[in-house]
């Protein structure tokens, strides 16, 4: 059961990484004049973060229907 919830964390972690991703870079590029890259540590940040919020979200909805 943990590695399902692990599996369905990981993909959309890595999802809404990626759109969270580069919704930050047009941010950043319609404040700024010139256009420029956010690093990949910033996109590491957001994936790890989405990762840990859907983790523990999907195991306690988990746990409260037990």
């Amino acid at each position: 059961m943990s590695n399902i919830i692990r599996l369905k964390s990981f993909y959309r972690s890595f999802g809404a990484g990626v759109v969270g991703f580069f919704f930050l870079t047009y941010i950043e590029n319609s404040v700024s004049d010139n256009f420029s890259q956010l690093p990949a540590d910033t996109l590491l940040a957001v994936v790890l973060g989405f990762y840990l919020v859907s983790y523990y979200v999907t195991k306690s909805k988990i746990r409260s229907a037990e």
